[in-house]
C-alpha cells in the first residue's frame, strides 16, 4: 500500500472503537473480528486493498453497502467528499463513523451540500 492519504486514514482511525468491547484485543490484528448478529468485519489489509483500488482523489461521493462495523465507512469518509451508508447498516452502527467524520449520511433526505440535489452518489466501493 503506497497511498499516503489511505495510510494516514488507517493510522488515525482507531479500529478498536468500531468493534464490540469483548473484541478490542483483536482490533489491530489483520483478521476478521466477530460482530453482533452473526456478522464479521473484513480484515484491515483487505479493506485497504479495496479502498486503494478505487484511486480516490477526495472529490468522490460513494455509497457504502453492508457497512459491518463502519471502520471502512470512516476511512472512506476521510478520503472522499461524502459517503452515503445503506439505510439498514446506518441504523445498525453509523454512530461510530459519525464520531470520527462529518460527511456520512443515510441517503434519506437532501444532499448536505445542495438541498436541491438527491442524496444518491455513485456505485459502492465493492462494486469495482
Amino acid at each position: 500500500m503506497t497511498d499516503g492519504r489511505l495510510l494516514e486514514a488507517v493510522r488515525s482511525m482507531p479500529r478498536a472503537e468500531f468493534v464490540p468491547a469483548d473484541e478490542v484485543a483483536s482490533a489491530y490484528r489483520d483478521t476478521p473480528v466477530p460482530l453482533p448478529h452473526g456478522q464479521v468485519t473484513t480484515q484491515p489489509s483487505l479493506i485497504a486493498m479495496m479502498v486503494s483500488a478505487l484511486g480516490l482523489t477526495g472529490d468522490e461521493q460513494v455509497l457504502e453497502v453492508g457497512t459491518g462495523c463502519d471502520w471502512q465507512t470512516a476511512l472512506l469518509a476521510r478520503m472522499t467528499a461524502y459517503v452515503v451508508v445503506e439505510r439498514g447498516a446506518a441504523e445498525f452502527n453509523s454512530a461510530h463513523a459519525r464520531r470520527h467524520t462529518h460527511n456520512v449520511g443515510t441517503g434519506t433526505g437532501p444532499h448536505p451540500e445542495n438541498p436541491a440535489r438527491p442524496n444518491a452518489p455513485g456505485p459502492p466501493p465493492e462494486a469495482g
